[in-house]
């Protein structure tokens, strides 16, 4: 389907970029009555000149705004990133709500491009960048080449973004005690080594409400959001629904998470590539993945899983499930392979499993480690294992590693024992009073509660796809007709229905 103009004031002011149904916090914003106004691409440009000062936009800017040609349209390598290592802005831009169109930046052996090269305790807000076409070297971004000590709120991007190392539809690399906060990449991103949807290397700061919908490819450490997060960073309320294709320790969210937490996120994207690949996360290096979920279809060679490709070295996993279908040489429902002793605890499985050489309905391979109070369904699965050396557990036996499959092969999926309130009889594991709940009417697998809180209004209105087709829309039309949702649920509808979005 064709894609639909972006409409940036509906999206930093409604919330929709957050997870489903959450209300974004206000930007902080510069205070604008001392900020220097840019009303076009001149004013930007001047911005080089006084890198520790504070702007805000008073206009959107694109082709027909006033020095385009001169600085964007005309050079063969277009925009000139503003700051470079030397010299970051270290000031203040503030959107207040308007774009930035038709950036185009072509300097494919330069470092720390994008709209800034090099910011250092600067403040992006409140601003989007639609249509951009942004290629670079190392450090390459649609606003910023290389974030240090940055913080960024309610950005959003639109177009494409090429480079090789710390590629990001948002920024290449975000590091050192910053914020990425309510913002949102819809780029196609593409790169070598450390490339991600928003942010291709991201350390040491906090996200949240965070998402990016394009699709993302590279060799190594790629993810639909983050390519690689690592020391301290820690990642909340936020989720990508791009495909994630072409390498190795890949994941719909995040390709390698190592030293950090993930906690109530998700991935909706398929993961096709080599080694190490997960629907969430590639590979698991001392992080902690908490409270989240993948749906989309994994297939690989080596170490592919529902949720995580490889655990290892501290890594864990904890009440999560994954429902997509897994293929490769070493696959799992839940993890494609772990070597660390009691590194995943109450989550489930329920998509299909198939692997070429070891398979299980939670685990590929495990190395050691035990699995506590986790599920898988045999039918669905196709596995009777809850690894493929068969020593997690099997079909109704909770064994000494903790994993318990429920239904038989000569069955239909879903099994009984997981769905509805049967789910909260024979899940014994898992705590139904904080953490997750049963689904019924129609009867379904469990589901985190915070999702309960967080389900996207557009649900009703999805196919078993999950994407709103004709059938949906035509029900939002009549339901607006009797009053029974608003005119803003019935655009969003109509938005998702014409871009085809899979719905969370």
């Amino acid at each position: 389907m064709n894609e639909q103009p972006f409409d940036r004031r509906r999206f930093l002011k409604t919330g929709s970029v957050a997870v489903a149904g959450s209300t974004l916090l206000p930007a902080t914003t510069v205070a604008q009555e001392t900020a220097s106004e840019i009303a076009d691409w001149n004013d930007l440009d001047n911005i080089r000149d006084n890198l520790g000062e504070d702007y805000v936009l008073v206009t959107d800017l694109d082709a027909e705004s006033d020095g385009y040609d001169d600085l964007v349209g005309d050079p063969d390598d277009g925009w000139t990133p503003i700051g470079n290592r030397s010299n970051p802005f270290t000031g203040t831009l503030d959107g207040d709500g308007y774009e930035i169109a038709d950036l185009t930046i072509n300097q494919p052996n330069q470092n720390y491009v994008g709209l800034f090269g090099e910011t250092d305790e600067a403040r992006i807000v409140d601003l989007s960048a639609t249509d951009a076409d942004i290629t670079g070297d190392q450090f390459t971004g649609t606003f910023i080449g290389d974030a240090e000590l940055t913080t960024m709120v309610d950005l959003a991007t639109t177009g494409e973004v090429q480079g090789s190392k710390m590629v990001g539809g948002l920024a290449g690399r975000s590091n050192n005690l910053h914020e990425i906060r309510d913002s949102q990449s819809s780029t196609a991103v593409s790169g070598d080594n450390r490339v991600g949807g928003l942010v291709g290397e991201f350390a040491e700061g906090d996200m949240m409400n965070a998402a990016a919908t394009g699709p993302v490819s590279g060799d190594d450490f790629v993810g639909g959001l983050i390519g690689r997060g690592f020391f301290a960073a820690f990642i909340e309320n936020s989720h990508a629904t791009g495909a994630v294709s072409d390498g190795s320790s890949m994941g719909g969210l995040v390709g390698q998470a190592s030293d950090m937490t993930i906690r109530e996120s998700y991935a909706t994207g398929d993961v096709t590539g080599e080694t190490s690949l997960g629907g969430l996360v590639g590979s698991n290096v001392f992080a902690s993945v908490e409270r989240s979920y993948a749906t989309g279809t994994v297939d690989g060679d080596g170490r592919v899983g529902g949720l995580v490709g490889a655990v290892s070295e501290g890594g864990e996993v904890v009440d999560c499930y994954a429902s997509g279908a897994v293929s490769g040489e070493t696959a799992g429902g839940v993890v494609g392979i772990t070597y660390v002793y009691d590194g995943i605890h109450t989550s489930y499985a329920v998509g299909s499993v198939s692997g070429t050489e070891t398979a299980g309905g939670l685990v590929g391979r495990e190395d050691t480690s035990e699995i506590h109070d986790s599920y898988w369904d045999v039918p669905a699965t196709g596995q009777t294992n809850g690894d493929g050396g068969g020593t997690i557990g099997t079909v109704d036996e909770d064994s000494d590693g903790g994993g318990m499959g429920f239904g038989t092969l000569d069955e239909e999926p879903p099994a009984e024992e997981m769905t509805g309130d049967e789910a909260e009889e024979n899940m014994e594991g898992f705590d139904f009073d904080e953490m997750w709940e049963t689904v019924v009417d129609p009867d379904d697998y469990p589901r985190l509660q915070w999702q309960a809180a967080t389900e996207s209004p557009l649900e009703p209105y999805t196919n078993e796809n999950n994407v709103v087709d004709t059938s949906g829309l035509l029900d939002a039309i009549n339901d607006w007709r009797s009053a029974q949702i608003d005119t803003a649920l019935l655009l969003d509808v109509i938005d998702a229905w014409r871009t085809g979005t899979r719905i969370p």
